[in-house]
């Protein structure tokens, strides 16, 4: 039997507007099931998820793995799209309640494997911690606000020398050369989705970007500055697909969700990507596939351009110095976390997890043979 293949992005991102989440979009509209785990830090919910997801690979069934952009390494959801279910975190930042308990969701308690009195007697410290961490993150994000006003600042300088009739121009090429022969189709709404390929993490900007781009064979490569319509250009994409019918999976900048970085079109194997720093592909993935690299840098005023020159060199300077300080303070926090983990995994009945887990993975396998 093959083994399935495995996507991997983030659901949800620490930006400028704080945690933002696309956390609905993890599973299908119309799920099968979704089961939501419940429990502290330390309690086991990544280890479970990524323990389950391994079986079903085996198993041949493809998944997806949605991390945590507050520990790179660790999973906030698993979903299998083929049988249209999921498996996600529903306990704070990004807090999960049944829709539709019992017919699709259903909750799994980790708290129900750990030793109360154990825990009690931890309190403080947990307490400790928290006020600590929530202050951590309240720094995490002025520190993402300050850089997106120094960005401002960029963009201005930008748009002052840009000529965004090129722009428009190349916007129109890529479509003409992505849609001219595609026929529409309206028999049902396109499936639009939203996540993240990149998050701000501790460990930096990270991304799995070669597992969403495994399948596709036309590539665009749009670099160039902040305010030279990467953004602008990549959702005018994605919108044309949308309107023609093309489902679409529309992937958000993890610094400002309300631009996008990537649009992927699975049913002509084609995608867009923002592929300026620190978001930069690397080229092995480039192998196998038709790619077109454009930078829109080039239409700007040469002259113009130069005269900012001093500008966009201290703008940039002070951009990543606010941009790194956040992440910074995200290692911190989660260097601070590490004790009240500690708390929860002493407390945990690991074994009594294991079971219910392979619990689960039974049903799950079950619900793999009645979509045969």
């Amino acid at each position: 039997m093959a083994t399935g293949k495995i996507k991997k992005m983030f659901p949800g991102g620490n930006t400028i507007y704080g945690f933002y989440s696309f956390f609905d979009y993890i599973v299908d509209p119309d799920a099968t099931r979704v089961f939501i785990i419940k429990g502290g830090p330390g309690t086991g919910k990544s280890t479970f998820m990524k323990a389950i997801g391994q079986v079903l690979v085996n198993e041949g069934l493809d998944i997806e793995y949605h991390y945590c952009s507050s520990d790179s390494e660790s999973l906030d959801g698993l979903a299998v799209p083929e049988l249209k279910l999921g498996i996600m975190d529903g306990t704070a930042p990004h807090v999960n309640d049944p829709k539709t308990p019992g017919a699709i969701d259903e909750i799994i308690n980790l708290g129900d494997y750990w030793k109360t009195e154990n825990i009690i007697r931890s309190k403080n410290e947990i307490i400790n911690i928290n006020k600590t961490v929530k202050k951590l993150f309240g720094l995490v994000y002025l520190s993402l606000k300050q850089a997106n006003a120094i960005r401002d600042e960029l963009e201005s300088y930008y748009i002052d020398v840009m000529n965004f009739n090129e722009v428009n121009r190349v916007t129109n090429e890529i479509s003409e050369e992505l849609f001219g022969g595609v026929k529409p189709q309206y028999r049902h709404k396109p499936r639009e989705r939203h996540l993240y390929a990149f998050a701000i993490t501790p460990e930096g900007v990270v991304n799995h970007i070669d597992t969403l781009l495994s399948d596709v064979e036309k590539l665009y490569l749009i670099s160039g500055g902040p305010g030279t319509g990467k953004a602008t250009l990549i959702g005018k994409i994605a919108n044309r697909a949308k309107e023609i019918g093309l489902d679409t999976e529309v992937y958000h900048s993890g610094f400002d969700p309300k631009e996008v970085d990537l649009v992927i079109i699975p049913s002509i194997k084609a995608a867009v990507l923002n592929n300026t720093k620190p978001r930069n592909l690397d080229s092995v993935l480039l192998e196998n596939k038709s790619v077109k690299e454009i930078d829109l840098t080039e239409f700007a005023n040469k002259s113009q351009f130069d005269s900012y020159e001093r500008d966009f060199m201290s703008a940039d300077r002070r951009f990543w110095s606010a941009f790194n300080r956040a992440i910074k303070y995200l290692r911190t926090i989660k260097q601070k976390r590490k004790p009240l983990e500690a708390a929860y995994i002493r407390s945990m009945d690991f074994k009594a997890i294991d079971k219910k887990r392979d619990e689960l993975i039974e049903k799950i396998l079950s619900y793999k043979k009645s979509f045969k």
